[in-house]
């Protein structure tokens, strides 16, 4: 690639040339034109498009060969728009579809104009969506900000919360050990936590386990074959 993008918190979308070290700023008033300037998130797909995540705009898709965008946003009046304003990760699964979390639910893109709202959570409280992982099976693993894990192959979703770190999920990671057993590795602000395929407890690791994580505010986890990376708040980067 030769560029690299960077999401800001106030100042757009930033592109480096990694050969000329140019960098060129894309904001919401710019002639190329993005749909906010509190930018949460960027994804690029296996089609190379850039996914922009905003704080308060809904999503831009950038064709990044032609530097144009299509923006999505959340519309009261039309159930097939974006579900909310505020985006807070992007997935691609298996058969290539796009999944959204946003601060209503996790939205799956028809690859045109429309999205399919999930809304985990029951009537009384919408879930807002930060991580989304899909494991070798097939199944669909959704993190929630309060209320643990959703998983599911197909609706209804299977909710977890019982026996987590904490019920703030920020990131999910898939692992294998060398018998060919897989686990999914649940990054929360109250630790790391391991579920089997069935999404039952396996292992809590926080500042009183054993082994002990330095900083249990565990921010982003990466799966590696048999190796897991975590990234925490308050104490780097470990495996």
């Amino acid at each position: 690639a030769k560029f690299i993008w960077l999401a800001t918190d106030g100042n757009g979308l930033l592109r480096l040339d990694k050969t000329s070290r140019k960098m060129d700023r894309l904001h919401k008033e710019s002639v190329t034109r993005i749909i906010s300037d509190h930018l949460n998130k960027l994804y690029v797909d296996t089609q190379q498009r850039l996914w922009i995540g905003s704080e308060d705009a809904g999503v831009s898709v950038a064709d990044t060969q032609r530097l144009s965008f299509k923006h999505f946003t959340h519309d009261k009046e039309n159930k097939h728009s974006l579900p909310a304003q505020m985006v807070h990760t992007f997935y691609q699964d298996q058969e290539q579809r796009i999944w959204v979390g946003t601060e209503a639910g996790a939205a799956l893109w028809d690859g045109r104009d429309g999205f399919t709202t999930y809304s985990l959570g029951d009537s009384q409280a919408v879930d807002s969506i930060l991580s989304i992982l899909q494991d070798p099976s097939g199944l669909m693993w959704f993190g929630s900000v309060f209320n643990g894990v959703y998983k599911s192959n197909e609706i209804p979703f299977e909710h977890i919360t019982e026996g987590l770190a904490s019920n703030i999920i920020l990131s999910f990671a898939e692992t294998k050990s060398s018998a060919g057993e897989s686990a999914i590795w649940v990054a929360s602000y109250g630790g790391l936590t391991s579920l089997n395929s069935e999404g039952e407890v396996q292992e809590i690791f926080n500042k009183n386990s054993i082994p002990a994580l330095v900083d249990a505010r565990i921010l982003a986890v990466r799966g590696d074959k048999n190796i897991l990376w975590i990234g925490s708040r308050g104490a780097g980067l470990a495996k």
